[in-house]
């Protein structure tokens, strides 16, 4: 192997440790019938992620950033 190669290997190893457990512990609902058009045409604009920080975040402030990053409104 050639030692760059390790290098950067070693270093995406470092970096994904640092995230910790990225695995959730919540069941996945799922629905046996088909959505609305309706529905389908609110998930195509809808953005869904998770915030990974040990040290509490004023939501507040998140959301009206997300808002403006966005352009949601």
């Amino acid at each position: 192997m050639d030692p760059h190669d390790q290098d950067e290997t070693s270093h995406l190893a470092a970096l994904c440790n640092r995230l910790g457990s990225l695995w959730s512990e919540q069941e996945i609902d799922v629905w046996e019938e088909s959505p609305s058009l309706e529905k389908l045409d609110e998930c195509h604009r809808t953005l869904v992620g998770k915030i990974f920080t040990n040290s509490p975040i004023n939501l507040q402030a998140f959301q009206t950033t997300m808002r403006i990053a966005w352009r949601t409104d």
